[in-house]
């Protein structure tokens, strides 16, 4: 595989304000790197989060969402939202200000050139800015590189279970830890 060597300077951009047809292209771009990350996954089902993308992460309080283009191309995004306490007979996070770091996606061509990892800095700023406590994430072991990458933005493994389909890796990220390195 090829990897570009990208000569336009990128634009991070933190949506805070969308029309539909923007939404749109966000919520296509995400389900195409969904389908190519998790192929077992029924993708005719579109999640809460991305059908709700509005009030999920430009509305709501603990929402953000940052888009990364290419002149006009899409090429990578992320963002994180109010954490829904979906594990909670996991592991007790209840007590803080959590957010949920989700939809981390890059395109193939546009890897190994620090998208991810400035796109994650971006995240951790605007999270401090928000005083949000924790960064919440969960990962799988078969996306190759994900755990050490997570490791290597300072999040610490709180908990991998041993189910038989997933192997879940539970991390976060205390907000002592967030660098507000600004990269804009």
């Amino acid at each position: 595989m090829s990897f570009l060597t990208t000569t336009t300077a990128l634009q991070f951009k933190v949506v805070e304000k969308a029309d539909a047809l923007q939404i749109q292209a966000m919520t296509d771009f995400v389900m195409a790197g969904r389908r190519i990350m998790f192929p077992m996954l029924d993708h005719q089902v579109i999640p809460d989060d991305l059908s709700f993308f509005q009030q999920t992460f430009i509305e709501h309080p603990l929402g953000c969402f940052i888009a990364v283009y290419e002149q006009k191309k899409l090429v990578a995004v992320a963002g994180f939202r109010a954490y829904d306490q979906r594990f909670s007979h996991l592991f007790d996070l209840k007590a803080q200000t959590v957010v949920e770091l989700v939809k981390l996606y890059v395109l193939p061509q546009y890897r190994r050139q620090q998208i991810a990892t400035q796109l994650v800095q971006k995240l951790k700023q605007l999270a401090h800015q928000k005083n949000i406590d924790v960064i919440y994430l969960h990962t799988q072991p078969f996306l190759a590189g994900a755990k050490a990458f997570w490791l290597q933005q300072g999040f610490e493994t709180i908990l991998e279970e041993q189910d038989p389909i997933w192997y879940t890796i539970h991390m976060r990220l205390d907000s002592s830890s967030f660098n507000t390195i600004n990269y804009q």
